[in-house]
């Protein structure tokens, strides 16, 4: 069956099936979806990386025709029972993660209030009307200085560090760099980046007051996990909930996860008694959706005068934003236990650390948790042969673990 299946699909073209439906507008995307008598969502949402909330007057938004309801934090926060992920479970080391801000806002783009008109325009309209009371407040910006700075984005948690994993021998790669021909280093510093799928965010839900049943049309990558999460949220029973995930214009990771403007629309739907669509703006998709996080990486190796790598010392520092969700801090133990990438690195000493600032939140956006680190390798493995004046590729034979050590078990476990 191995031998069909490589003949089947290695080295053809496979005839692709959805291409023509998709080129020729025949799709049904979240947006395509119209149900009777629907209305539409719009988040208010802040304007700074920091401040308290010291009020929210939706009286003017409230007066225009059309406008059938302004939620603020106290209308919505209050419903909800639990939000947690099947993948992570109860304990999950989620940082306090309401559906809108409440006493203060942590990034640019935190959703403060949720507008409910009859179309998107109206709601946009309404939006701008909302008058809310913002106090500024110092923020957390440089993420390399986040453990020592004054003002903490969560005061509950006591330390802008949410997550941290050390391994190795320090005393064996101690050695290792004592006896070392040559000792390489390299800072690696990334930039943050956004998935930027097609279709951004969206999701209709439909609470029946007839029946009290409710159906999702979500742009989703698991939409299972959106009906177990919506469970738990509004404490309503599994069955009684329908998830309907049709065409999805691209994820990346990050349609994986229940955000909250989705667990907005899930409180509100039922409060108003219609169906309620809100889908994501380009503008707000870049500002607020969630994106991949800046980190810097400084490693160092102890090499012989062959090149190879006697020992590594690696640590890395990463910008996880305002709100540490599930399923992270999934990529800083995947990269915990890669640490040596395709390498046979026997000694090893690795600190991985994330740390809260005032941006926008980091979640699962491409190559979770492998390639950040493997830029940093490969960097590495070139600037040996620049070191010793020899032929990368001679540096990566070397260094790589030989088809007869496996199975084979890395140094970082």
């Amino acid at each position: 069956m191995g031998e069909t299946v490589s003949g089947r699909y290695a080295g053809v073209q496979v005839k692709r099936l959805e291409d023509k439906r998709l080129l020729t507008g025949r799709g049904t995307y979240v947006d395509d979806v119209s149900l009777p008598g629907m209305l539409h969502a719009c988040f208010v949402r802040s304007p700074f990386a920091r401040a308290a909330v010291r009020g929210v007057d939706a009286s003017a938004a409230l007066a225009l025709e059309g406008v059938h309801a302004v939620f603020a934090a106290a209308d919505l926060n209050p419903g909800v029972r639990e939000q947690w992920h099947t993948s992570i479970g109860p304990k999950s080391p989620e940082t306090p993660r309401p559906p809108l801000a409440e006493a203060e806002v942590r990034f640019v783009g935190d959703p403060v209030a949720l507008v409910v008109a009859e179309t998107r325009y109206l709601a946009e309209d309404a939006a701008d009307l909302v008058d809310v009371d913002y106090d500024p407040l110092p923020a957390v910006i440089d993420y390399g200085r986040a453990e020592q700075t004054d003002p903490l984005v969560h005061e509950a948690h006591g330390s802008n560090v949410v997550g941290e994993m050390a391994g190795g021998s320090a005393a064996a790669l101690e050695e290792a760099f004592a006896g070392a021909a040559h000792v390489v280093g390299e800072t690696i510093s990334q930039q943050r980046y956004a998935p930027v799928p097609m279709e951004t965010r969206g999701i209709v839900v439909h609470y029946d007051l007839a029946t009290g049943e409710l159906t999702i049309y979500a742009s989703t990558q698991a939409p299972h996990e959106v009906r177990l999460f919506c469970s738990r949220l509004l404490g309503m029973p599994e069955h009684h909930i329908r998830v309907v995930a049709r065409d999805t214009g691209g994820g990346f990771g990050q349609k994986v996860l229940v955000q909250r403007e989705e667990m907005c629309l899930m409180l509100a739907a039922p409060k108003v008694g219609a169906p309620l669509k809100w889908v994501e703006d380009r503008l707000e998709h870049l500002t607020a959706a969630s994106s991949g996080p800046n980190r810097v990486t400084r490693i160092a190796a102890a090499v012989n005068g062959d090149g190879s790598v006697l020992g590594l010392r690696l640590e890395q520092i990463e910008d996880y934003g305002a709100y540490l969700r599930a399923p992270m801090p999934g990529p800083l133990y995947r990269m915990h236990g890669a640490s040596t990438g395709a390498y046979d690195i026997r000694h090893l000493a690795i600190t991985n650390r994330m740390v809260l600032t005032n941006k926008t939140p980091a979640a699962l956006i491409r190559g979770f948790g492998g390639p950040q680190l493997y830029l940093a390798l490969e960097r590495l493995m070139q600037k040996i042969a620049v070191e010793l004046g020899v032929d990368p590729l001679d540096v990566i034979r070397r260094n790589l673990v030989p088809s007869k050590a496996f199975p084979y078990r890395a140094a970082a476990g």
